[in-house]
Parts: C-alpha cells; sequence; structure tokens
C-alpha cells in the first residue's frame, strides 16, 4: 500500500490518490484543506532527494514555474519539504492527457487541432522568451491537454531543466553536458545545453508542430546518437508529401522553424504574418475548407517519455539571442509568428 495516500503534508494538502510516476517522482490528487480546492502535488523520489543536483534541479523547477504567469503554462502554488526532507511541489490540477498519449491515441491530428495547440505552445514560449527563460525540453510529454469549451487547451509542464539568459543567473547544465530529449533537440542543443537560446525552443516546436500534423516524427531513430545526428545533417520529409491537404503556408512555417542554423531558423514577423494568412485564408482570401483528412492515418507514435531523456557529453556552442515566437488563432484558423531580433556569438 503507498503510505503516502491519506497523508497530510505541508500541513495543508491531504493525498487522495496517486494520478502519476516518474523518473523524479510521483504525483498525487490532493485537496487543499483551507480551500477544499484539489490540486496535485508533486513528491521528488527518496532516491532521487539523496542527489544534490537533481534536487536542486527540483526545487529549480518550483521556482521557474513561479515566476511564469500565463493561461498556457502549468501553475505552482507551493513549495516546500516533509519533516522527512522529501521535497514537494503543488501545482493546479490538470485533467486531460499528455499531447504524447493524444498523438499516440490518434495519430494525426485535424489541421484546426494542429494550429490551435501550435498557437497555446507558442504563447506559452513567448511569455518564457520573453522573461529571458529557455525551456529546453519541450515535447508532447510536456505539453498537457484539457478541455475548454470542448476545445483543447494546452498547458506547458516541466521546466525542470530550463535555463534563465541573465548574467548571473545560476547555470545547472556544465558547459560540454547536454540535457534534454534527443528526440526533440536542435542541432545546436547536442553541442551544448548550457548555451542555446530560444531558438532551441522553436526547433522543438517544429518538430511537435510536424507530428500533430502528419502524425510521425520526420526523422526515424532508435538512438540517441541517431536521433542527435539526423538533427544535424538530414534532411526532413516535406510536409505535404506526408499531409497533401496542408496549405502550402503552413510547409514553410515548419520548414522555417527546422533549419539547422539557428541563424536561419524563422522568417521576418512581416514575412512570416503573411505567409500564415496565406495559409489560413488561401492566397484569394477567402478561407479554406476545413479540413477532411482522417484523423489516424499512419501509425500511432511511440511515446516520449523519460527514458529518451540524455546528458551526452559533447562540444561547445554559444548563441546569445533573445528570439520569441507566437501562434495566433483567434480568427479561425489565421496563423501569426512573431521573432525578435536574433543574434549570435561565443
Amino acid at each position: 500500500m503507498d503510505p503516502w495516500l491519506g497523508r497530510t503534508v505541508l500541513d495543508r494538502y491531504r493525498l487522495i490518490r496517486r494520478i502519476g510516476a516518474g523518473g523524479m517522482g510521483s504525483v498525487y490528487e490532493a485537496e487543499q484543506l483551507s480551500v477544499g480546492r484539489s490540486v496535485a502535488v508533486k513528491l521528488l523520489r527518496t532516491e532521487v532527494g539523496s542527489d544534490p543536483v537533481l534536487r536542486d534541479r527540483f526545487r529549480r523547477e518550483a521556482e521557474i514555474t513561479g515566476r511564469l504567469r500565463h493561461p498556457h503554462t502549468v501553475s505552482l502554488i507551493d513549495y516546500g519539504e516533509t519533516p522527512e526532507g522529501t521535497a514537494i511541489i503543488v501545482m493546479e490540477l490538470l485533467t486531460g492527457k499528455s499531447l504524447d498519449g493524444l498523438l499516440h491515441e490518434r495519430g494525426a491530428l485535424s489541421l484546426a487541432e494542429a494550429l490551435r495547440i501550435g498557437e497555446q505552445v507558442a504563447s506559452s514560449l513567448s511569455d518564457a522568451h520573453q522573461r529571458g527563460l529557455v525551456h529546453r525540453d519541450l515535447k508532447p510529454s510536456n505539453i498537457f491537454v484539457t478541455k475548454v469549451s470542448g476545445e483543447h487547451f494546452c498547458k506547458v509542464l516541466d521546466f525542470g531543466i530550463a535555463r534563465f539568459h541573465e548574467e548571473g543567473e545560476a547555470k545547472l547544465t556544465a558547459t560540454g553536458q547536454v540535457f534534454g530529449t534527443p528526440r526533440y533537440m536542435a542541432p545546436e542543443q547536442a553541442m551544448s545545453a548550457a548555451d542555446v537560446d530560444a531558438r532551441a525552443d522553436l526547433y522543438s516546436l517544429g518538430l511537435i508542430l510536424f507530428e500533430c500534423v502528419t502524425g510521425q516524427a520526420p526523422f526515424r531513430a532508435t538512438t540517441a546518437i541517431q536521433y542527435l545526428t539526423a538533427h544535424s545533417i538530414e534532411t526532413p520529409p516535406m510536409l505535404r508529401s506526408l499531409r497533401p491537404d496542408a496549405p502550402t503556408e503552413l510547409e514553410r512555417l515548419i520548414d522555417g522553424l527546422l533549419q539547422k542554423d539557428p541563424d536561419k531558423r524563422l522568417p521576418t514577423p512581416s514575412g512570416c504574418s503573411r505567409r500564415s494568412r496565406r495559409s489560413a485564408t488561401g492566397s484569394g482570401g477567402t478561407r479554406r475548407k476545413r479540413s477532411s483528412f482522417p484523423a489516424r492515418t499512419t501509425r500511432p507514435l511511440r511515446s516520449s517519455g523519460e527514458r529518451e531523456r540524455a546528458a551526452i557529453p559533447t562540444g561547445r556552442g554559444a548563441y546569445g539571442a533573445e528570439i520569441y515566437g507566437e501562434f495566433d488563432l483567434e480568427a479561425g484558423d489565421r496563423l501569426l509568428v512573431a521573432v525578435g531580433q536574433a543574434g549570435s556569438g561565443d
């Protein structure tokens, strides 16, 4: 029997049931006794908590998430430790499933669903990037999909390996090491996770959008090294070769996000905005007909779980730009990406 069930932690959260578990710890549904609301309580595993680096990363996840206030970013409620020293993060309780689970279940999504998810994830990233934060581990299993008024509503999770760009911020990632998930890692992140900027998150977003639209990853591999090699040298298939009804402008947008060179990764804001409008409306300004593409056209994606996360010692690279991306679908399928001035240097 789970010894945590029924226990009250931090004197105010009574654990009701376990709803998830991972490499770092377990997540429980709990009742916040003072107000009677349901929350999610994440407990760091004892064996993980004995590792000072992982314990600091858990604390840092709470610290970083606590700085963020955005409708598409998971909200932090509390942080603390039990008398025995078990670290605890308290977050809003979400109902639904991860984007990874949704893709595994359905394969390709409708264009409207894919664009809505892209908009919401990019909006969360935009807020984080403008605060100087780079996620560095954006992937479908770190995007939670709920429903609001019958529509998908996404929350970006797990800022445990994120970092800030401001000078003086502590860096948990040593130069020469890579932390993240190889399947969703930008080429420059394979050089050094310590110095990547927001454009690495945009590359990961491009990979996620590709999967949402086509039902498959742009690169096929079975090992971390194979994925990192593919991101560095292989050309992804054209989107419309796998999804013929996808607008040409959407194909160009995703291709722009998946550029190997971060300096070439996104077009100018005005150019991307024009492409986005054409993607949604067609060149003549008439709104495109909703896709009749079947929900399941390829085999389901395999899980992108914790086992894919890797720390790989490699060479060093540095990118020092401030950049952000944002999608806007408020007017039907309209899609907008805004990009700040990019730059790089060692």
